[in-house]
C-alpha cells in the first residue's frame, strides 16, 4: 500500500525502524550483561532483517503480493535447510522432501525473473535472520536485541532512503510506520 502511495519504500522501512527502536529503547532498563555478544547479535540479525525487507521491497512489484507472500513464508523450510548445512549434519528425509516440493512448487507456481529472485533472497535472509534471532536468544536480553537490530535496519535503510527524501510520505504514512 506503501509503495503503491509513491513513498521510497527505503524511507519508510528507515523511518518504521527508528520508531521501533526508540520504543523499544524506553523499556531497557538494566546493564547488558555481554555487550560484544548483544553487538554481534544485533548487527548480524539487523544486517539480515534489512537484507530481507530491501529484497523484499525491490522484488515484490515484480511479483505481486500474493505471490510474494507465499514465497517468504517458505523461509521456515528454508532454514531448517539452512541449519542443516551449517551444522553439517546431514537433514532427514522429510526435510529434504519439504525443501524439494516446496521449491519445486514455488519455481512452478512463481516462473523467473529479477522480481522472483529478489522475493526469493528476501525469503532465504529471513530465514537467517531466524537462525541468528535462535543462536542469540539463550545469550543476550531479548528486547536489547531487538532495540539494537532495528537501529541497525533504520541505518541501512536511511542511505537509500535519505537519497530519496521523505517528501511522498504524507500524515497517514507517517502514522503507519509509528503504528508497525
Amino acid at each position: 500500500w506503501v509503495m503503491s502511495g509513491g513513498v521510497d519504500a527505503e524511507a519508510f522501512l528507515s523511518i518504521r525502524f527508528a520508531f521501533a527502536a526508540a520504543a523499544l529503547l524506553l523499556f531497557c532498563r538494566g546493564p547488558v550483561a555481554d555487550p560484544v555478544a548483544l553487538l554481534k547479535a544485533g548487527v548480524g540479525c539487523g544486517l539480515a532483517l534489512a537484507g530481507s525487507y530491501l529484497c523484499l521491497v525491490h522484488g515484490l512489484p515484480a511479483t505481486g503480493g500474493t505471490t510474494a507472500g507465499v514465497l517468504v513464508s517458505g523461509f521456515g523450510i528454508w532454514a531448517t535447510g539452512i541449519d542443516a548445512l551449517v551444522r553439517r549434519r546431514r537433514p532427514g528425509r522429510r526435510t529434504v522432501a519439504a525443501i524439494v516440493v516446496a521449491g519445486t512448487g514455488l519455481l512452478l507456481l512463481c516462473g523467473s525473473g529479477a522480481g522472483l529472485a529478489a522475493v526469493l533472497a528476501a525469503s532465504v535472509l529471513l530465514a537467517v535472520h531466524l537462525l541468528l534471532l535462535a543462536a542469540a536468544a539463550p545469550h543476550v536480553d531479548a528486547l536489547h536485541l531487538i532495540a539494537l537490530q532495528s537501529v541497525v535496519v533504520a541505518l541501512v535503510c536511511a542511505g537509500p532512503g535519505m537519497a530519496a527524501g521523505t517528501s511522498g510520505m504524507d500524515t497517514t504514512d507517517w502514522l503507519l510506520a509509528a503504528a508497525l
